[in-house]
């Protein structure tokens, strides 16, 4: 591992004072570090039984983060850029990679997290649940209690799977959701518990769907890569039986495979993926709609405006707008 730089929590909290926007619901800090390690951006979401936490910024070097009055939670980390690693008592490590996620139970008050950039830059959202809130979550589906067998009676720490998981498309719209709310105030609070809710459900099936039919190692290195090319290529993708010669299968294995390992179909990826990137430019660019449409691949600025609005409920020009 690259040299480290160690920070304790009372540092960074002590060092960084919170703003909360309107309701009180999101706070954002921004730590900087030296020049040779970077700095970071923490966006808190502050909503009924959790804690949803965004960190996100240029990193040059490893940052260890000690946490040294932690309180028990079940936490879910989505990694989106580097990888981490949560080290708790015993010496115990869990390690996430780029557009995976895990569950993990913390039940010790000393936990250790590691982040480590890729290129220069670090993204991961953080979910903390108080236990007894997400317990009483789960029990509410009968479905969901075998996931979870081994884990919640040991008071242990421990995680979901052995290894992390490719993360669900369906997750990572739902994350872009919240991270792009054009609400403020109680509206802002609704809108962001809906969310985390819907979150929290989507994610629930992912697992299970895993939990059912983990699929092969060989299989599942390939479909990753189907899908990273697909990330590359969303916006003018080949057809579905050319996608399959490019990785040397065929188009039943690919559909069959696609939908069991990330709950879509290969062009249902597509179309998410293209409305999450449109989203993303809409809210962080000025580039006029019209020219968002075309570089995501509609051809057609009517459709990409009715898919746009029948996915995330508001009509493209809307995010240019302050919210009443």
């Amino acid at each position: 591992m690259p040299d480290s730089y160690c920070l304790h929590d009372f540092e960074l909290f002590d060092a960084t004072s919170p703003v909360a926007e309107p309701g009180g619901t999101v706070r954002r800090r921004h730590w900087q570090g030296p020049a040779a390690v970077g700095a970071l951006r923490f966006t808190e979401y502050h909503l009924p039984g959790g804690l949803l936490t965004e960190l996100e910024g240029p990193l040059q070097q490893t940052l260890e983060l000690q946490l040294l009055d932690h309180q028990p939670c079940i936490g879910m980390v989505v990694q989106l850029a580097g990888h981490s690693e949560s080290v708790m008592e015993r010496g115990r490590r869990f390690r996430v990679e780029a557009r995976q996620d895990n569950l993990l139970y913390e039940p010790s008050p000393n936990v250790r997290h590691v982040f480590q950039p890729a290129a220069g830059r670090y993204h991961a959202v953080h979910l903390r649940f108080e236990p007894a809130y997400f317990t009483g979550l789960v029990q509410d589906n009968a479905e969901w209690l075998p996931l979870y067998e081994h884990l919640l009676p040991q008071q242990q720490p421990g995680t979901l799977f052995e290894a992390a998981r490719p993360s669900s498309p369906q997750v990572l719209e739902l994350l872009g959701q919240l991270r792009g709310c054009p609400y403020t105030g109680t509206l802002q609070r609704l809108f962001l518990e809906a969310r985390f809710l819907d979150l929290f459900v989507a994610q629930q099936q992912h697992y299970l769907r895993l939990h059912r039919a983990p699929p092969r190692r060989r299989e599942r290195e390939l479909l990753l890569a189907v899908r990273d090319y697909l990330d590359e290529h969303y916006a003018a993708p080949p057809g579905l039986h050319e996608l399959a010669r490019l990785f040397g299968t065929n188009d039943f294995t690919l559909k069959k495979g696609f939908r069991e390992l990330f709950d879509t179909t290969v062009f249902g990826y597509v179309a998410q993926k293209r409305l999450t990137e449109a989203h993303l430019l809409l809210t962080h660019t000025d580039e006029p709609v019209q020219d968002v449409a075309a570089r995501v691949g509609f051809g057609n600025a009517a459709h990409f405006a009715t898919a746009f609005k029948r996915r995330f409920g508001l009509r493209p020009q809307q995010l240019r707008r302050p919210a009443g």
